[in-house]
């Protein structure tokens, strides 16, 4: 089992992001940051397949090296997603090796070269055509 007080703390700092960001339609965005990590994440909205939805996004992920490999980012990635309460789970410009096979190991869908998402079990998509973000 991995050590709790910095996973606890990071999984912490997300509970009051996301309370926070309950109300805002975009613009909510936050470094994440314990001794192990520092995660970027931030309340958006993307096409997830053919309909916009509402995203936790997870736009950068920085692990000390004595951290890396051991379980961390998984651990985290997998209680943000359950606790998430939007659409879904993004992840945006994918650029190691490691995390891109952990992505496709995983079930996320591609968007493109660099970005995955993670759909929630039961999605609320928007489906208004003249759903107005701004």
């Amino acid at each position: 089992m991995l050590p709790t007080t910095g996973q606890d703390d990071l999984i912490n700092q997300l509970a009051h992001f996301i309370q926070r960001s309950r109300e805002k339609t975009t613009g909510s965005r936050e470094w994440l940051v314990t001794e192990q990590m520092r995660v970027y994440v931030r309340k958006a909205t993307h096409m997830l397949g053919k309909r916009m939805g509402i995203t936790l996004d997870i736009a950068a992920v920085e692990v000390e090296e004595e951290y890396q490999r051991k379980g961390y980012w998984s651990q985290f990635i997998r209680k943000a997603h359950k606790m998430n309460p939007w659409d879904a789970t993004y992840m945006e410009c994918v650029h190691s090796d490691i995390l891109l096979h952990w992505c496709h190991r995983h079930g996320w869908e591609r968007v493109n070269e660099e970005s995955f998402y993670l759909l929630k079990k039961e999605p609320s998509l928007i489906r208004k055509r003249n759903y107005s973000l701004f």
